[in-house]
């Protein structure tokens, strides 16, 4: 299994030539940053590779589940997702939500509330819940809502409740595009200009001692 730090690490010895000496500027925590944005940035493309396929499933590896506590009282109440999730057609990128104790059982989302509010198609048969979301926030549109929380399923790669060396849920595939991509980014970073002497030269190098 391989962590965020393993990655990083890999970047910044390919980047150093060797392994970090005591006076790189290589970041730990700046490249992680960096490794886990990228792989987000790897994962949208594969979501269409296999629509072009006609799998409409998702990526069942890059989804991440939390417990998450109901807010507000009587018809309006709601929860705040605790992780941005991925930008997917149809909002896939909120895989779900259901009770804790009943996973599969997906509330039903609705993409246009102030449209379909009124229309037959809103309308829910017992034991179904449905819900809309709003920035941050899903509200459920059930009266009498009871569950006190529910569980949430976003899609998102590297998400920040995955530590440094905590095993990193990614396709094999895509380690070394991330690498590609993060080392990339690092060499158009310009030159540290480590002489603090207010000039605008950048990329200044010091006398040798």
């Amino acid at each position: 299994m391989i962590t965020l730090r393993q990655i990083a690490l890999e970047i910044i010895e390919l980047e150093s030539g060797g392994a970090r000496s005591d006076d790189s500027n290589f970041s730990l925590p700046y490249v992680v940053q960096y490794v886990r944005q990228f792989s987000n940035t790897v994962l949208a493309p594969r979501v269409f590779e296999k629509l072009a396929v006609d799998d409409r499933s998702l990526l069942q590896l890059m989804i991440a589940s939390y417990t998450v506590t109901v807010q507000g009282t009587g018809s309006t109440k709601y929860i705040t997702l605790p992780e941005f999730y991925m930008s997917l057609p149809f909002n896939k990128g909120l895989a779900a939500v259901a009770p804790v104790d009943d996973p599969t059982n997906n509330f039903i989302p609705r993409g246009s509330p102030a449209v379909s509010k009124d229309l037959p198609c809103a309308d829910l048969d017992p034991g179904q819940f449905s819900y809309w979301t709003k920035g941050m926030n899903v509200y459920f549109d059930n009266d009498g809502f009871e569950f006190g929380k529910v569980l949430v399923d976003l899609v998102i790669a590297s998400p920040d409740s995955i530590g440094l060396d905590d095993s990193l849920p990614i396709y094999p595939e895509h380690q070394s595009q991330i690498i590609k991509m993060v080392r990339a980014e690092l060499k158009s970073m310009p030159l540290q200009d480590r002489r603090l002497d207010s000039s605008p030269d950048i990329g200044t190098k010091l006398q040798a001692k």
